[in-house]
């Protein structure tokens, strides 16, 4: 049986999203470093590259308006 499911996205969503990732990104240049071992210096570099991944994505997201596959966009 196929079924079929579509994804709607609207203008808040992004939004929200990327008002979130501001939020861990904030967080997470906040934390301090001075006496780091290697290690949590290069998980902090990681977690700073992933939240700036996903602010591209969810910028890319919100930049395209036309509808694609299951994507719907609603607005």
């Amino acid at each position: 049986m196929n079924t079929y499911c579509m994804i709607n996205r609207t203008e808040r969503i992004p939004s929200t999203a990327l008002q979130e990732i501001e939020s861990l990104e904030t967080e997470a240049t906040t934390l301090s470093m001075r006496n780091a071992h290697d290690s949590q210096v290069a998980a902090l570099a990681r977690l700073e590259s992933q939240i700036q991944l996903a602010q591209e994505m969810v910028k890319a997201m919100r930049n395209r308006t036309e509808s694609l596959g299951s994507h719907y966009r609603a607005n």
